[in-house]
């Protein structure tokens, strides 16, 4: 994906014509993420962590007892503070389902609003350990004291109200939650606010069944852990001419605004729609054309660094 902004400024000199055209073009990028944290709910436990354990749980069991999977990423370091978010893909395996295959659901994504703290506890997997200061659990945010507004969450208060993304899930195998509006407001809204960036909750649309209870890989899990793709372009900077000068047939023009290497290009005729780079980019927001001879048109663009 792209992002243009051009100016385009016409200046005559002698018997040549120069066309420069400022166009500051800057490429778009994907990075893939895995979590910085995620844990469970268990009902069953519910004062147990499950930080550390090598799956997630979400679903409820064969004695209808739910659970609920946290996942947050951290995008501080990947995606830049001025990026737009084109698109986010969260994949997820599941590594186990109930004895006889239980029962297929639709999980859901939705943003978690209040904060949580992954813990270290659960590492042999199961139902958890006894949770420590801090840590999260299905009654605790930060057991023992900060609570859940009720036990395991709730929507519109500990958890958003709107789905973010939805996918039938049964068999075990990798699933995708392709990227749907709301999953692309939920990462520019951490984008925009890190601060405010406590992930996702992954839960059943049928909770009221049983056997619906899938484990899935966490983070801990080298080879199968979540991941979040994230597609996204940069917002072109303003970009504005600072000046043009005429020696011995050398125009230097200057500008302002984008950010090194730039690209000098040339091409003969406003309709050609090849553009011919000329000499190596450029560090600095200075370019020297000759523009003796009949007439050419010249453009400076972001290079690829």
């Amino acid at each position: 994906m792209k992002s243009h902004t051009n100016f385009a400024r016409l200046a005559k000199f002698a018997s040549a014509c120069v066309a420069v055209l400022l166009t500051l073009s800057l490429e778009g990028a994907t990075v893939t993420l895995k979590p910085m944290a995620d844990t469970t709910l268990f009902e069953s436990s519910a004062d147990n962590n499950l930080g550390a354990s090598r799956d997630l749980a979400a679903g409820t069991t064969a004695n209808g007892k739910k659970s609920r999977a946290l996942i947050k990423f951290d995008l501080t370091r990947a995606v830049p503070t001025n990026a737009t978010i084109s698109s986010a893909t969260l994949a997820v395996t599941v590594v186990r389902t109930p004895g006889n295959g239980g029962v297929g659901s639709v999980f859901d994504l939705r943003r978690v609003l209040r904060d949580w703290a992954e813990g270290t506890h659960g590492a042999s997997g199961g139902s958890g350990t006894a949770a420590a200061a801090n840590e999260t659990t299905w009654n605790a945010r930060f057991f023992p004291a900060t609570l859940w507004s009720q036990p395991g969450g709730a929507l519109g208060v500990d958890f958003s109200t709107t789905v973010s993304a939805s996918l039938a899930m049964a068999g075990t195998k990798t699933y995708s939650f392709k990227s749907t509006p709301a999953l692309v407001v939920d990462v520019q809204a951490w984008v925009n606010d890190p601060a405010a960036n406590f992930g996702w909750v992954l839960l059943s649309e049928s909770e009221n069944m049983i056997e619906t209870a899938r484990r899935f890989a966490s983070r801990e899990n080298a080879t199968q852990a979540p991941t979040l793709v994230i597609d996204y372009a940069l917002a072109a900077a303003p970009i504005q001419m600072a000046g043009m000068t005429l020696s011995n047939s050398v125009a230097t023009i200057s500008w302002t605004g984008g950010a090194p290497p730039f690209q000098l290009q040339q091409k003969t005729t406003m309709s050609d729609t090849n553009w011919l780079d000329i000499g190596a980019p450029l560090a600095t927001n200075l370019a020297k054309i000759n523009v003796s001879g009949s007439q050419s048109f010249f453009r400076v663009r972001q290079a690829t660094p």
